[in-house]
């Protein structure tokens, strides 16, 4: 005897998830919205790839050799190697509302499927970035303790 759990089961396999279109107006809407927001972040990583070459190829040295306690270079590398990583977000974010896009005018299943697969791939590099940043932000703060604990 079937329970009713496993009807339901079999009814939403045989019909699949059916979209409205309030639903599809809010990922219209979200579109809109990450469009915005990657382009923004295009300009950024635009700014930061620029600021960093301008750090390493310009001689700082020079002119503010006591005033900061590390190379300019190594900043530029710095900046080199975050504008890297957060480009990948950003080229998730405009997948995902060029996706969004082309499925709310058209009405397309896969575009759909594919905008939402492209935003979760966007909320799971956000999260590992954001845990990442968190380890490193605990291990510089214990570093800085631990340091200043010995320089007295």
């Amino acid at each position: 005897m079937e329970t009713y759990n496993d009807n339901l089961q079999k009814e939403q396999n045989e019909q699949g998830i059916t979209v409205g279109l309030n639903t599809m107006n809010d990922l219209r809407i979200a579109g809109q919205w990450g469009k915005l927001i990657a382009v923004l972040g295009f300009i950024g990583i635009g700014i930061m790839f620029v600021f960093s070459i301008f750090c390493m190829l310009f001689p700082f040295d020079e002119m503010y050799r006591g005033a900061m306690p590390y190379r300019p270079f190594y900043l530029g590398i710095l900046f080199f190697i975050l504008a890297l990583g957060y480009i990948f977000p950003v080229i998730y974010l405009y997948k995902f509302f060029s996706r969004a896009k082309r499925a709310f005018l058209y009405r397309d299943e896969d575009d759909f499927n594919r905008s939402i697969q492209n935003l979760k791939i966007l909320f799971r590099l956000t999260g590992i970035f954001t845990l990442a940043s968190i380890v490193l932000t605990f291990t510089w703060l214990i570093f800085a303790v631990v340091a200043s604990i010995f320089a007295f």
